[in-house]
């Protein structure tokens, strides 16, 4: 679902489109690395993209494309996992 929205949101706002297959591709990656530890972590070069796009789309009037990942990263931030404003 996540990886959908992004793709989407790529396309949408930045133009860019990615190869068929790609959801498989990472969704088979993710299980493939399941086992590993895995935490919130470089929010500046990671999560903040996504966030940058939710709110230019916000100012504009425009509906948020990747309202899962927004959701997960707002628990994050009020269950004290992430810091930002």
């Amino acid at each position: 679902k996540m990886v959908t929205e992004m793709a989407t949101c790529l396309k949408e706002a930045r133009g860019i489109t990615l190869k068929d297959g790609t959801v498989d591709r990472l969704c088979a990656y993710a299980r493939s690395v399941a086992h590993f530890p895995t935490a919130l972590k470089e929010f500046e070069w990671r999560n903040k993209f996504w966030l940058d796009i939710t709110r230019e789309r916000e100012a504009a009037g425009k509906p948020d494309l990747t309202p899962f990942h927004t959701e997960l990263l707002l628990k994050a931030r009020d269950d004290g996992h992430v810091q930002f404003e």
